[in-house]
């Protein structure tokens, strides 16, 4: 019942043993293609026939082969049949359907570079923590973002907490360790240092994921400089602070309405003089 098919020949490569579920992919049944020759039947697929001359030849070969006739995969495993005096009489192999896994593994690295190509146009920095090795995996804009290139910013958990500002990396790694006892989610805003030696404000979204014993295990997030976005709150309350200075020294009124003339703001020194 598995997905598996064996199959055994001469030195001259004729078939002396096929079994096998997987011989129903090639429009076999077991043992029809005893007494054939194996060159003549996979004459198609150099793949096989080179590596069953290996095996005759003395080799034990593993190696994974694709049929397009079938649209199939599958892995291989070849080996010499010796007697009792040592001397190679034949080979053996064995095959195991592989199809689901290929594809599988296919269509992983298809997400995977859709992945990629969204965090890139994104602009952040991507990281796996594996939390044992205390290792970091960088991946998406770090060159983009920070200047650094990956050996750059090798040196794991510790090359992480000496890039954030002095006064920030007492509670940003205070965060993380409560993060991680508490398996939370980590959301922190700190200053980094760039290339350069300049500080950008970094928003930092991780999260965790766990063994069997709901420990963790890695620590999987992402870095997005937000310094534009701070830059532009800060000037904003900026203004409004002086806006609120001059509301409240210069001798004026500033109000609005609604388009009833209902009052819905007012403000100003000026509102002294109305009592």
């Amino acid at each position: 019942g598995l997905p598996v098919m064996l199959f055994a020949t001469d030195l001259a490569g004729t078939i002396t043993l096929s079994e096998g579920r997987e011989l129903a992919n090639f429009n076999f049944k077991p043992g029809e293609i005893v007494g054939q020759s194996i060159f003549s039947i996979y004459r198609d697929v150099p793949q096989i026939t080179g590596n069953v001359e290996r095996a005759l030849n003395g080799e034990n070969i593993t190696f994974e082969a694709y049929y397009p006739a079938t649209d199939q995969y599958f892995e291989r495993y070849f080996a010499p049949i010796k007697d009792t005096t040592g001397t190679i009489t034949g080979m053996m192999g064995i095959g195991f359907n592989i199809t689901e896994r290929k594809r599988s593994e296919a269509d992983s690295a298809a997400w995977r570079e859709r992945y990629d190509l969204i965090v890139a146009s994104s602009g952040q920095v991507v990281y796996e923590y594996d939390i044992a090795s205390s290792e970091i995996k960088w991946s998406g804009s770090v060159q983009d973002v920070l200047g650094f290139s990956q050996a750059d910013m090798a040196g794991g958990i510790n090359r992480w907490a000496e890039l954030i500002h002095p006064d920030d990396e007492a509670n940003t790694t205070a965060a993380l360790e409560q993060a991680e006892a508490n398996l939370t989610p980590y959301t922190i805003e700190y200053r980094f240092q760039n290339v350069s030696g300049d500080y950008l404000t970094i928003l930092d979204r991780g999260f965790f994921q766990t063994d069997d014993n709901s420990k963790a295990v890695t620590m999987l997030g992402m870095m997005q400089n937000i310094s534009e976005r701070k830059a532009a709150e800060q000037s904003l309350q900026l203004s409004e602070l002086r806006l609120q200075g001059l509301l409240d020294n210069l001798p004026v009124i500033v109000f609005a309405t609604d388009d009833q003339g209902v009052f819905t703001f007012s403000e100003g020194k000026g509102l002294e003089t109305l009592g």
